[in-house]
């Protein structure tokens, strides 16, 4: 009788096929990331609805029901903007709205009174807003995010004092210094800064794009800026009238054009290089060119309507920006446990809007 030799080895062929110790079983594969498009399902006939309405009662009480009327605008254009079949929710009260700007009215309204009192001391107190104005960024964003919720899963931001007067106060100043030359730097340390802060559930944000990407942006930017600039130029010079009306009308143009542009260069920006810890990444096909046609067009249609088409500009971006976006998420999203967040007040929120503070975050 003849034994196999033990020193030869079978050949691979010689395993049954499908054997998990074959040298021709194929791997096993990790779950690919999973696709979800970002969705908006209102239109800017029942926004306008709304908005009426909230325009009316606003009226009506001498802007009290503006705080109710933020809700209503902020909780129907959440519920309308989906993402894997879950839409976003905004948990802020009219209340909550409320307090946070009788307090910020109560600020105001001491710092006039200062002014009568002793032009000294006005400039003392604003100077303290000044010291006070990272404490209330981060506390605007912090809000924001906390009153904000996607599959129940409430959203945050936590900050430092340091970072934020780099990236608000320093930055922005130093930009002008230098005649713009460094606001392309100015803005990506602002969108690193407020993107960074995030988090969804205890899961970080991180975004990190290329200095070189952002001043490619604000170059392009400068293209329809110059070009209507020199277009009106050209055009008072025609006509001879008093050619600094055209400059300041070029002026004004070319800056609204290109800061439009730039703002939809930038967010595509930011959303493409975007990632979720746990491996979850936000893609985006925006294009800056739509981008700022839509923004334009929309403002001279407000204009034009004497405000009337206002809902309709603002439904018709917020419909382009969203659906632009699409969520890939890595395996285990469903299984992800939200974390419970304290419900901050909001006085820094509403604070920093009144003032006009809020435009300084970049997104």
């Amino acid at each position: 009788m003849n034994f196999p030799d033990p020193s030869q080895q079978p050949e691979a062929s010689s395993f049954p096929a499908g054997n998990a110790f074959s040298p021709s079983a194929p791997a096993v594969q990790p779950d690919a990331p999973r696709s979800a498009p970002m969705r908006f399902h209102g239109d800017a006939g029942t926004y306008f609805g709304i908005w009426i309405v909230n325009l009316l009662l606003t009226i009506v009480t001498l802007g009290i029901y503006s705080a109710w009327a933020k809700v209503r605008k902020h909780r129907w254009f959440y519920g309308n903007t989906e993402v894997d079949g879950h839409v976003f929710e905004y948990h802020a009260t009219g209340m909550q709205i409320f307090k946070g700007r009788l307090m910020a009215l109560g600020v105001i309204i001491a710092t006039a009174v200062a002014g009568v009192i002793h032009p000294f001391i006005q400039l003392v107190v604003l100077l303290g807003l000044l010291v006070a104005v990272p404490w209330l960024m981060n506390s605007a964003m912090r809000f924001r995010a906390r009153v904000t919720s996607w599959r129940n899963v409430r959203f945050d931001f936590q900050g430092s004092y340091g970072k934020a007067a780099l990236v608000f106060l320093v930055m922005p100043f130093v930009g002008m210094l230098t005649l713009g030359l460094l606001m392309p730097m100015a803005t990506r340390m602002a969108v690193r800064y407020t993107v960074n802060g995030h988090s969804w559930g205890g899961a970080r944000f991180n975004v990190n794009p290329s200095l070189g990407q952002f001043y490619r942006a604000a170059g392009i930017a400068l293209l329809p800026a110059l070009a209507i600039g020199a277009v009106l130029l050209l055009l008072g010079t025609v006509v001879q009238m008093s050619i600094w009306h055209f400059l300041i009308m070029g002026v004004y143009l070319g800056f609204l054009v290109g800061t439009a542009y730039y703002a939809g260069h930038v967010l595509k920006l930011c959303v493409n290089d975007l990632s979720i810890e746990g491996g979850h990444t936000l893609r985006t096909d925006l294009s800056p060119w739509r981008h700022l046609w839509i923004v334009v067009s929309g403002l001279f249609a407000t204009a034009f309507s004497l405000g009337l088409l206002y809902p309709w500009a603002l439904v018709r971006r917020h419909r382009y920006v969203t659906q632009s976006i699409t969520l890939h998420a890595a395996p285990g999203l469903d299984a992800f446990v939200s974390s419970h967040q304290d419900r901050p007040g909001s006085f820094a929120s509403e604070y920093g809007e009144m003032e006009g503070l809020s435009g300084l975050a970049p997104l």
